[in-house]
């Protein structure tokens, strides 16, 4: 996932996909969560839920091991001196 200027941007997927309601500022906070809930969907679902964005499990699973699974691996990478 290319890492643009403008999060606020709708996002596009690593196959090249449009996301009509998810902007790339969506996408990394989603991530990011999720590595920080130790790969915990439903708690990561309801955080975001909390921030006013509406994502089902089953989007977050698509996003980490489909759409967006470079840009996790990255994230993860990047992350983990934070984590430990």
């Amino acid at each position: 996932m290319p890492k643009p200027d403008d999060l606020k941007a709708l996002a596009e997927t690593e196959k090249g996909s449009v996301l009509d309601k998810f902007t790339f500022g969506d996408i990394e906070l989603t991530l990011k969560l999720l590595i920080l809930r130790g790969g915990n969907v439903r708690q990561t679902t309801e955080l975001l839920a909390d921030e006013g964005i509406a994502v089902t499990h089953e989007q977050i699973r698509y996003w980490r091991d489909t759409a967006f699974a470079r840009r996790y691996v990255e994230l993860r990478s990047e992350m983990a001196p934070e984590i430990s």
